[in-house]
């Protein structure tokens, strides 16, 4: 299963970027994605469920749009952002359900969660093309934040 997940073509737009501002209102960083990448993802996230071990898969990443940046509504839409280039979705089985951190190295942004935050993921993923959003992901100590929102280019 590992070498199918690694095989898995990620299809459509999936964008992740962080405010260059450190804010108290959006500190960490934020994820849509397109019809397309939302039905990728989702069965990524299936495959990586069903396999016996822990998996991690690497996925390249579309600059966001305008109108992405501007859903948040952070300084009317013209706040200063920076995209990255791939993000590694990492689900750990081997960690407590609850667990979720987000690292970040050079242009490069990896999530490692427990089983928990992978259940939230997937719901965060599926409610996406539905026009939900506005809320966040975060560990325990409500820190390393993905905030979710819907996408306007859907």
């Amino acid at each position: 299963m590992k070498e199918q997940i690694k095989n898995l073509n990620i299809a459509g737009r999936v964008y992740l970027w962080k405010y260059k501002e450190k804010t108290t209102k959006f500190p960490d960083w934020h994820f849509t994605v397109d019809r397309v990448a939302s039905a990728s993802l989702l069965e990524l996230l299936k495959m990586m469920y069903e396999c016996e071990w822990s998996s991690k898969k690497e996925i390249h990443l579309t600059q966001p749009t305008e109108n992405q940046t501007r859903v948040p509504n952070f300084d009317k839409g013209y706040a200063k952002w920076k995209g990255m280039e791939t993000l590694i979705l990492n689900f750990k089985k081997n960690v407590e359900k609850e667990y979720w951190e987000i690292r970040q190295k050079d242009n490069e942004v990896e999530i490692v969660f427990g089983e928990d935050k992978f259940e939230k993921l997937k719901t965060a993923i599926e409610g996406i093309p539905k026009g939900l959003g506005d809320f966040g992901i975060y560990n325990k100590s409500e820190e390393d934040i993905l905030y979710i929102w819907w996408n306007l280019d859907s």
